[in-house]
């Protein structure tokens, strides 16, 4: 590699060291220009380039390759800048390792590294910092170039001396081994070492199979667990769907290399009429899903009604240590600053602490972190427009510092997707939480995320273009008594209904009063004089989706003395 003058490999001219060094500042100066905040941080990633990277990181490998090359792979290991004196103790006119040779080569070395590391890697920084798969294949793949021709310099740099043997050492890190053997043909048996594995030229001799033919014997990839943190409208009501059982039928239709596993405490939709008391006093998690759901859907969660971030921060530690997830979904926020808990500000926190401390329990977690769905105009409200529009553009910047090489944060852009407003609310069926629309929009808006921020998924979910109805019958048995002197309705509950309409009063007026019920009953708050008083009763699921109406049934009363009807 370099040529023996004067009875020293080492070349005294140090006009090659000072050229790199300038390219190092200039380098530093173009990164700190394009990425640093002020001159003086600009100066600072300009100095540490130069003098830590370049000189710094040669210094300590030409400081180890002079002892443990010379001691390891050679006879001498004495001289620093030329060969020892001829009354050097133990040297007998042999030739050395200098140190100063040591140096050249490192500094040679680093020649591939500073141009794909430093100059390559600065200009293709738009496409390597986004989170798609071929940002990550552009960067791993210059850092793998890098490398290789660093050890394959300095292998040769070390080659070149005729006092060192076995120099191939030196390219152990890269996955060649350049020594040509013999293609072996049998197996090691539990009597001899392993043989190493070797890359051989094709020949006619049988060649052994698959390694890991050998050892796995198909063994089943690991699944990849799924945890999803939500609120109620990721829990749902009992008889919806949900969007996880959207995302989670999606998956199912995808060619995937591990399989999905949905983790988390809680299967269930919450109740209309709970069983008493909860198995978990935090949550109603008690209720079903659409009858015509898939009976294999993988439903297991950790959302519940009324749940916000600021609650979550403090529950995913545990969460990740029962759960051990790979993958987390969170869709949380609203309720923090819709019950006023925080700001913008304190959500953004909230939301950000719930990534780190999941760290703190499994560093390499990845996480698909949904922006807050803006809610239909309340009277009183108009700060929550402002606010959940505050924390979206602050969630853009908030992402993007907490991703990692390590943890992948990735922006679900659900507030774009979900067909809910200020305005209106198409998605919801009540302003906010999702209708069987709604459904299908945060899914694919999930499915998106994870097909371009993680790879899972060959096409993101299409909604679509006609969503069938929700189907909810009439109520059955409706019976209407006089009981101390208010009216009593009670009927049959129906499955998937959020709740019943009412209509009630005198058989003499012109125009039924309008009610609402939560259960399947309901009685007046007044008291009821002589006559004859009507009700009927329909179920719902929010302001559009909604069953016929009942016959009317009426309970007389004459005077005091009341008689069901």
């Amino acid at each position: 590699m370099l040529p023996e003058t004067k009875n020293s490999y080492h070349r005294a001219d140090p006009a090659f060291t000072y050229l790199l060094l300038v390219f190092q500042l200039m380098t530093g100066l173009a990164w700190g220009v394009a990425y640093a905040d002020g001159a003086g941080r600009t100066i600072q990633i300009s100095l540490f380039f130069a003098f830590i990277h370049f000189l710094g990181v040669s210094l300590l490998v030409s400081t180890l390759m002079y002892f443990l090359v010379g001691r390891v792979l050679g006879k001498r290991r004495q001289g620093l800048f030329g060969p020892p004196g001829p009354n050097t103790p133990g040297s007998r006119g042999e030739e050395a390792l200098e140190f100063g040779y040591c140096f050249d080569v490192a500094i040679r070395a680093f020649v591939p590294v500073w141009l794909f590391l430093y100059v390559l890697q600065f200009l293709f920084m738009p496409l390597i910092a986004r989170d798609y798969w071929v940002s990550n294949l552009c960067g791993n793949t210059m850092y793998l170039l890098a490398l290789s021709y660093y050890f394959v310099i300095t292998f040769l740099g070390y080659n070149a001396l005729p006092t060192l043997s076995k120099t191939e050492v030196l390219l152990a890190p890269i996955p060649i081994d350049p020594t040509p053997r013999p293609a072996r043909n049998f197996l090691p048996t539990m009597d001899s070492p392993p043989s190493p594995i070797v890359l051989t030229p094709p020949s006619s001799s049988p060649s052994p199979p698959p390694l890991d033919a050998l050892t796995l014997d198909h063994a089943p990839p690991k699944p990849l667990h799924i945890l999803i943190l939500g609120d109620s409208m990721t829990q749902g009501q009992e008889g919806d769907h949900t969007w996880r059982y959207r995302l989670w039928h999606w998956l199912s239709t995808q060619s995937l290399a591990r399989p999905v596993v949905f983790v988390g405490p809680y299967t269930g939709t919450m109740a209309p009429n709970p069983v008493s008391p909860l198995p978990d006093p935090n949550i109603n998690a008690s209720g079903g899903y659409a009858l015509d759901a898939d009976s294999e859907f993988d439903s297991h969660h950790c959302s519940g009604w009324g749940w916000a971030a600021w609650q979550m921060k403090g529950m995913v530690q545990d969460l990740v240590t029962n759960w051990n997830p790979d993958l987390v979904l969170c869709m949380l926020g609203f309720n923090d600053m819709g019950w006023n808990v925080s700001d913008a500000a304190g959500t953004l926190e909230s939301i950000r602490d719930i990534v780190l401390n999941a760290r703190k329990v499994s560093p390499r977690i990845d996480f698909a972190v949904a922006n807050v769905p803006q809610r239909r105009k309340m009277d009183g409200r108009e700060d929550l427009i402002v606010q959940t529009g505050l924390c979206n553009a602050g969630l853009e910047a908030v992402v993007k510092l907490l991703g990692t090489r390590e943890s992948k944060v990735h922006l679900v852009r659900l507030r774009e997707g979900y067909a809910c407003g200020p305005d209106s609310c198409e998605g919801g069926y009540d302003g906010l939480h999702p209708n069987m629309l709604g459904e299908w929009q945060i899914a694919r808006a999930f499915s998106k995320a994870l097909v371009e921020g993680f790879g899972l998924g060959e096409r993101v979910l299409e909604v679509p273009r006609e969503i069938p109805k929700r189907v909810l019958p009439v109520p059955m048995g409706l019976r209407v008594r006089c009981v101390k002197g208010k009216v009593i309705a009670n009927w049959e509950r129906v499955y998937g209904a959020y709740g019943y309409d009412i209509q009630h009063g005198r058989s003499t007026d012109k125009k039924l009063h309008e009610g609402v019920a939560v259960l399947n009953q309901w009685e007046s708050d007044w008291v009821p004089t002589s006559g004859v008083y009507e009700v009927r009763i329909r179920s719902q699921a929010g302001e559009i989706e909604k069953s016929e109406w009942t016959a009317i049934e009426s309970v007389s009363a004459r005077g005091m003395v009341f008689e069901d009807g």
